[in-house]
């Protein structure tokens, strides 16, 4: 939109010259028109008194026409200098250059700073977002590698747990396994044993019988008793 307006300013300016210049233009050319014909009328003044002298018409027309050529000559020679026009083409630059200053250089200056500036502060941005960047990479792949080094941990501590769960139950399997067996090889004695005194038992009570009917008497329960006990103590044992 300030572009657009300076754009604008700088028409109306470069118009407002064009429009300046043609009408010191105009004006010059005006100025040569009346001059030109204040000569022509001052020619028609000689010719008349030149008519009225007579004979010495031809030698006044001829100087006339001297003094008139010189005048044309100058007035329509492009490489001559208007002081007036010059004055007034001068004073229009000026004019000119003193409402750019004001109005298009000041603001396309301060355009062209606010601009640069502009851009050095995108610059700066940028700068600081590619610093916040590297800064925010580095902090993930601190994070990534804190990580790693935690499942890393982790994993070695479940190993580590692992073993020792195993190192356990095999313990714990290994304790029953034996005091299974104990309980089994006591089972196993005192069944042994019962079965060993019911045999001896048995022996004694056969013996005492056959005994008995051999000499023909019966023993008393105290003799019996004694005997199963001497059988028991005698009998062989595989503790």
């Amino acid at each position: 939109m300030k572009s657009n307006s300076i754009a604008k300013l700088l028409m109306l300016t470069v118009t407002a010259f064009c429009l300046t210049a043609s009408i010191a233009f105009a004006a010059d050319d005006e100025g040569d028109g009346h001059g030109a014909q204040a000569e022509v009328s001052t020619d028609g003044g000689v010719h008349a008194e030149d008519n009225a002298d007579g004979g010495e018409h031809g030698d006044d027309h001829s100087e006339g026409d001297h003094g008139h050529g010189p005048a044309d000559a100058t007035a329509n020679n492009p490489l001559s200098i208007n002081i007036d026009l010059a004055i007034v083409t001068a004073v229009v630059f000026l004019l000119l250059l003193a409402i750019l200053k004001k109005f298009a250089w000041g603001p396309i200056s301060e355009a062209l700073v606010k601009r640069e500036q502009g851009v050095a502060d995108n610059i700066e941005e940028a700068r600081r977002q590619n610093e916040e960047a590297k800064q925010l990479l580095s902090e993930h792949k601190t994070q990534l590698a804190n990580a790693a080094a935690e499942v890393k941990q982790m994993l070695e501590e479940a190993k580590r747990d692992a073993e020792s769960q195993k190192q356990t139950i095999l313990a714990e399997a290994q304790s029953a396994a034996a005091a299974e067996k104990n309980r089994a090889i006591r089972e196993i004695d005192t069944a042994k044993n019962a079965a060993l005194q019911s045999l001896a038992e048995k022996s004694v009570d056969t013996a005492v019988g056959l005994a008995g009917k051999i000499v023909g008497s019966q023993l008393s329960a105290a003799d019996h008793s004694q005997l199963i006990n001497e059988a028991l103590e005698n009998f062989p044992s595989d503790n």
